[in-house]
């Protein structure tokens, strides 16, 4: 019954989380989090969101034992470090299983950049949400909904672009004009 249930459903699924700790933790994290922020103001893409975060970022701070990323890696992967980590880290000096992990984090889709990406981590880190801050974030997220996801389809449309070897150049211009 809850609106989140679903899309929590799907990305636990498509991580292959199977351990029912796990799933438990996530929707506790989830509830709080959704309830902390007013379930009755927010908009399904605002709870997708929010659904689509914290699984990855559960999984990971607590699922080390389970194969899961660790939260320092996704993290880098997933926000703006990402690029900073490049310039410093070269892929060689990273381990096999680093390159595994940061490969599923990528196809997962997810980056961390908005007011509420930062707090939904901070929540994971301390326990429990900053309800005025998180309120303040998904009204700020919820407000930009357009724009992000104009940027979505324009990182979407590079991903295509980097990502393939394939010879997709029609699809390629398509989507970049498309966003």
């Amino acid at each position: 019954k809850e609106p989140w249930y679903e899309n929590a459903f799907i990305y636990l699924e498509s991580l292959a989380v199977s351990n029912i700790r796990l799933i438990q933790r996530t929707s506790r994290t989830i509830r709080l989090v959704v309830d902390s922020a007013g379930k009755d103001k927010l908009q399904s893409g605002t709870i997708d969101h929010i659904s689509k975060v914290l699984v990855l970022l559960t999984y990971s701070a607590f699922g080390a034992g389970d194969g899961a990323p660790p939260f320092d890696l996704v993290l880098r992967v997933t926000g703006q470090s990402r690029i900073m980590a490049a310039v410093t880290k070269s892929s060689k000096d990273a381990s096999a299983q680093d390159k595994v992990f940061e490969k599923s984090v990528h196809a997962y889709g997810l980056y961390l950049y908005t007011p509420l990406d930062h707090e939904l981590v901070n929540t994971i880190r301390s326990g429990f949400p900053d309800v005025d801050k998180l309120c303040e974030a998904v009204k700020e997220f919820q407000a930009s909904a357009e724009s992000r996801r104009l940027k979505d389809a324009w990182q979407d449309a590079w991903r295509t672009y980097h990502d393939t070897l394939q010879d997709n150049t029609d699809e390629i211009v398509a989507a970049m004009r498309q966003a």
